[in-house]
């Protein structure tokens, strides 16, 4: 017959041959639902009282989570801490019952439902409750920035103006909120703005009325595809991104363009063709961008690769790929809109060529107009001869 002592023994032995949950068993990652109950099936499935016995099902975890003793999932995904907190219940649930489960678990009902009041400093008091209001202090499982914390500074902010239309909520999350919501104001406006007047600057000094469309809608060409490539990658981008690339991109684009353009207009004064000025502009103008364009890019990515500023890193790197994407734009979309457009600038511009509208070159007295050296009518000069 076994002695007391033996039967400890065996049944030590017993539940230390149990399997169970080692902390650095439980993924790094967030789960789904259908892979936390594989999981801990996998891991106490021996802990079982029948085989036909399931571990966790999903209205097991959706019941612990409208009894508040587990939190709601983030995105349908479950984290490390309820993995953690779904094992403790499995441990206990035969133990005890929910409501001391939730005692256990909740530091609110386990501490109580504030510290008494005597042990707050009247200094402190006096800076959290004042003329019958009080500060509040709210935690959220959120990230500042994210449209599941906005949404929730949304919905407390329309329960404290039900109460209190001066109250108001405050902290990283809602700054964040209102400066994203004013940069947005922001760039819209600065958009409006800058582009507007660029049109009137190229507008005046080209004396046409085509000119500045052509010409601004390459630019803001440009601009777009560099801000429509975060989004189609899902990249995450500083609020002020938007505002500072759309200045700065315009800036550098409009210079390209104007200089292209003041080149080919040059090229038709001088008595060619359109494809021969523009030709001509383009490897005249080719070298001045491509410098100009890969200088910006050295500087801005430079930046990028140095600065430790999460901020800085992400604006430079837009902008060292949108002086690429400019160039690029200005050299494959504006050269062949000035060459379909050229015939609607020439009638809607004040001394923009010294061309007829067929394009071929003005001729006094029989003889060709003066051309380039660098080409033009080489060959309607050798038949003149």
């Amino acid at each position: 017959m076994k002695t007391n002592e033996e039967r400890l023994n065996e049944l030590l032995a017993h539940l230390d041959s149990l399997d169970h949950i080692h902390v650095d068993e439980i993924p790094q990652i967030d789960l789904y639902m259908d892979q936390v109950t594989t999981f801990m099936e996998k891991h106490l499935g021996e802990l079982k009282r029948y085989p036909e016995d399931k571990v966790l099902t999903k209205t097991m975890i959706n019941n612990y989570a409208k009894n508040n003793l587990l939190p709601s999932p983030v995105k349908k995904k479950y984290t490390q801490e309820h993995i953690l907190l779904l094992v403790f219940i499995y441990y206990f649930k035969n133990l005890l019952s929910f409501t001391d489960i939730e005692t256990v678990l909740s530091y609110n009902k386990f501490l109580g439902p504030a510290i008494e009041d005597s042990f707050v400093p009247e200094e402190i008091k006096e800076i959290c409750k004042k003329d019958g209001k009080q500060l509040l202090m709210i935690n959220s499982s959120f990230s500042a920035a994210t449209e599941e914390e906005n949404e929730q500074i949304d919905e407390m902010t329309a329960i404290v103006k039900s109460y209190d239309s001066g109250g108001m909520i405050t902290g990283e999350g809602p700054l964040t909120k209102d400066l994203t919501t004013i940069a947005d104001k922001d760039f819209i406006v600065t958009s409006i703005l800058s582009t507007l007047a660029i049109f009137i600057i190229v507008a005046i000094c080209f004396k046409s009325f085509t000119i500045p469309i052509v010409v601004v809608g390459s630019i803001e060409l440009a601009i777009f595809i560099n801000e429509a490539i975060p989004f189609f990658t899902g990249t995450v981008i500083p609020f002020i991104a938007p505002t500072v690339i759309s200045c700065v991109q315009l800036g550098a684009t409009v210079d390209y363009a104007i200089l292209l353009t003041t080149r080919f207009r040059e090229e038709l004064q001088r008595g060619h063709d359109r494809m021969n000025a523009m030709r001509i502009a383009a490897n005249a103008a080719d070298r001045s961008i491509m410098s100009s364009a890969l200088v910006f890019f050295c500087a801005t990515f430079g930046v990028y690769l140095t600065c430790n500023i999460e901020m800085i890193k992400s604006i430079c790197s837009m902008l060292a790929r949108g002086s690429v994407i400019s160039a690029i734009v200005i050299f494959f979309f504006l050269t062949p809109l000035l060459l379909v457009c050229e015939r609607i600038i020439s009638k809607t511009s004040l001394s923009w060529s010294g061309t007829k509208p067929n394009g071929r070159s003005k001729k006094a007295n029989g003889r060709p107009s003066p051309v380039d050296s660098s080409g033009g009518n080489q060959s309607e000069s050798k038949k003149t001869k």
